[in-house]
């Protein structure tokens, strides 16, 4: 994997020195997501992926779909940015209680409203949906420890387990019964991490089409947008 590699540990180091302020600026974050985000919350507001996806929603998200974000955050930032621009039926869930208090206080905040609930991916959801999205945890453990800061809600941040694509096959597999027929799935994952052939041959394995690929100059991360075989 990339992050391996000497070069990865130069460009870790530099993504540190060139991003981390912007990702932890309030100020930037409403600049670039229109979202009011609670201070102190988490380390980081946004990744890499998080803003793909900000371009992404726009053209795959359309009025009066049904829409469910997993692992929301608790800023709720993409489930707010799009309910601001799009009218939909969104369903946000998160699998820690403390996200989900959090988030329900964002939206609140933002003026905003929809459903927000407690869920291990789809356990607690009510499918079938148009699009279904998520920013998944996709650093392996063995990557992401030194990130942590020892909190439940850290390690649901970054563990994907051992290769960093646990989560990303669990997702795919659960995923078909709360789809509907020409649903989407959007799935975010920093490839700087879990190879692009790895992504690919988890799909080519599930129920899935890889439809396209969504990447963005100077954005280590892609966007695999996925429709019923």
């Amino acid at each position: 994997m990339y992050w391996k590699t000497w070069s990865g540990y130069l460009l870790v180091k530099a993504d540190i020195l060139l991003f981390e302020r912007l990702r932890v600026s309030a100020t930037m974050t409403k600049l670039l997501f229109g979202v009011d985000v609670m201070a102190d919350i988490r380390l980081q507001y946004w990744d890499f992926v998080t803003l793909l996806f900000r371009k992404v929603l726009k053209k795959y998200v359309m009025p009066s779909q049904k829409v469910l974000e997993i692992g929301t955050g608790e800023n709720a930032i993409l489930s707010i940015s799009v309910i601001k621009s799009t009218d939909i039926s969104l369903t946000a869930v998160d699998k820690v209680p403390e996200i989900v208090v959090n988030a329900k206080k964002s939206m609140s905040r933002n003026k905003v409203s929809f459903d927000i609930r407690l869920s291990d991916i789809f356990s607690n959801c009510n499918g079938p949906f148009d699009i279904i999205f998520w920013n998944l945890p996709y650093v392996p453990t063995s990557c992401g420890i030194s990130a942590k800061a020892g909190r439940v809600a850290d390690d649901a941040l970054w563990d994907g387990g051992p290769d960093g694509a646990d989560l990303i096959r669990r997702f795919i597999n659960e995923a078909p019964p709360f789809l509907m027929k020409n649903g989407k799935i959007l799935v975010g994952v920093t490839t700087f991490y879990v190879p692009y052939a790895e992504v690919v041959k988890i799909i080519e394995e599930s129920s899935f089409r890889l439809e396209k690929a969504v990447s963005s100059r100077w954005n280590p991360s892609k966007v695999f947008v996925l429709t019923l075989k």
